[in-house]
């Protein structure tokens, strides 16, 4: 499970960049509609089974920042969390997947360090993962 939560993480971090940024690696349209990617979301998961290539395509096409304004445009037009309606369509490591890169970051670490301390023993690998994400560069300097 470590994998894919340093793989969700990995991809969050390359999209908080700046599309103007020399070398970034994903170039976001001029303009976002952010209700028509929350009602495109919407719609494949509703219904008989859930359009999982439409949810890749507009969440790994959107930054850090334009994700989190696509949830929040998502509570208020359909009063229902885009993360909730997401588990309740996914699971496994894909639903882990997109727990990353929905969430905001420091909710995402949380709720990962939590489960790898639930229930008997401990996910060690997990923790020390998360912890090591936390770190501030210049506190390794220092």
């Amino acid at each position: 499970m470590w994998v894919f939560l340093l793989i969700s993480l990995f991809f969050s971090a390359i999209y908080q960049t700046n599309a103007a940024t020399e070398g970034s690696t994903i170039v976001e349209p001029e303009s976002i509609d952010l209700l028509a990617d929350a009602k495109n979301l919407r719609q494949a998961m509703s219904g008989w089974g859930t359009n999982e290539g439409t949810i890749i395509k507009i969440l790994t096409h959107r930054s850090y920042n334009n994700r989190l304004k696509i949830a929040q445009v998502y509570q208020d037009t359909y009063a229902k969390s885009l993360w909730e309606d997401i588990k309740d369509e996914t699971s496994g490591n894909f639903r882990t997947a997109l727990k990353g890169l929905i969430l905001p970051e420091a909710r995402f670490l949380a709720e990962e360090m939590r489960n790898a301390m639930s229930g008997w023993g401990t996910n060690e690998d997990t923790l020390l993962l998360c912890t090591m994400l936390t770190v501030n560069d210049y506190d390794t300097v220092q």
